[in-house]
């Protein structure tokens, strides 16, 4: 596992000729799925892939847009993140009592949905004019690397259930696209879900895992300032920008995970902890912590590292759980860089399902 170097002062970055562009996905039962996505300005340089951004609890497509999507197109990548069902923008369904809570397995649906679409329309040169007509534009045709997915907090397990998804669609259909090329987790909730992690806490430090019930299952980090910067952010993160933050966290928390339908639907592992559908995957995936992460912790880290088997593995220094918010978000943006460079290295051909390359 390796472990970031200490905090450094980073120059300020610049990427405010980046457009964050606002369109909707119809989903199932014609629930409205809201998208963000951004392009690079250079419209010429077409041969880095789509990064496609997933949120966790609290959370939707605006927390990329604030920082992450901006600074990824400003050097080169089209980018898009989907705010999931249940969020303020997309909701879970149209029956009132229906959207109180959401099961992992329709965030899976959801996505799968939108990768097909994404492919379909990646590989085909025909006019368009419909959802995210200028991203279409920009990529059709021209892109050496199929998507890679970057999920956080929750966004890492819905990858982890992902890959599962499509390792049985290969099963029974072994001809199936490539809809993607690797995945990226960033303070990820680990296979074992978050129950086993918040129970390590409260043994380990009870007021710890009391502040982290507290907020998350009680919902009392959308309220109160104190304990939402504890457990999402640090002392760096100005008071104006929490209390907008907690704004959008107030609209994205009123409909939750079905933790209940989750504790029976979480990643499938082989004796030794490691995923058995990790050859869906085309390159080695990554898996960032922060040693300031109040929610997920070390072990937990190390256990989503283990379950993707040769994941890349980093720590940094003084990142907390907001990694792409708070004020260490260019140390995680600069990490998954180099990442993403090397797989980009790697992609001298066009890709195929079977071309893995992991070392």
């Amino acid at each position: 596992m390796k472990v970031s170097r200490d905090r450094m002062k980073m120059p300020h970055i610049h990427f405010s000729h980046v457009t964050i562009l606002d369109d909707h996905f119809t989903l199932a039962k014609d629930i409205e799925m809201e998208i963000k996505y951004s392009l690079p300005a250079n419209r010429q340089d077409k041969h880095l892939p789509a990064l496609i951004f997933l949120h966790g609890s609290f959370h939707s497509a605006w927390c990329w847009a604030e920082k992450f999507m901006p600074y990824f197109s400003s050097i080169g990548y089209p980018c898009v993140a989907l705010s999931l069902r249940g969020t303020s923008k997309t909701y879970s369904d149209h029956n009132e009592e229906e959207n109180k809570k959401v099961k992992i397995v329709q965030h899976v649906d959801d996505v799968l949905c939108f990768l097909k679409y994404l492919y379909s329309r990646m590989h085909n040169d025909d006019k368009y004019d419909g959802t995210m007509r200028l991203f279409f534009e920009f990529i059709s045709g021209s892109v050496a690397v199929a998507p890679i997915i970057i999920g956080h907090s929750f966004g890492g397990l819905i990858c982890m259930k992902l890959l599962e998804r499509l390792e049985k669609d290969n099963q029974q259909s072994p001809e199936q696209p490539q809809l993607m090329s690797s995945i990226a987790l960033l303070c990820s909730v680990p296979p074992s879900g978050i129950t086993k992690m918040s129970l390590r806490a409260m043994r380990r430090n009870p007021l710890k895992g009391w502040r982290i019930m507290k907020g998350l299952a009680m919902k009392k980090a959308v309220s109160d300032p104190k304990l939402c910067r504890m457990l999402f952010f640090d002392e760096e993160l100005p008071d104006e920008s929490l209390m907008k933050y907690m704004t959008y966290f107030q609209k994205d928390s009123k409909v939750t995970m079905d933790m209940h339908d989750l504790a029976s639907k979480l990643p499938n592992t082989d004796g030794d902890g490691c995923s058995t559908s990790i050859g869906v995957l085309q390159y080695q995936a990554l898996v960032i912590g922060g040693t300031k992460d109040y929610i997920v912790d070390h072990d937990a880290i190390k256990e989503t590292a283990r379950f993707l088997s040769a994941a890349t593995t980093i720590m940094v220094n003084g990142a907390v759980h907001e990694v792409m918010l708070a004020a260490c978000w260019v140390e995680v943006a600069k990490e998954l860089e180099l990442w993403l460079s090397s797989i980009v290295k790697m992609s001298s051909a066009p890709f195929s399902r079977n071309c893995i390359k992991y070392k």
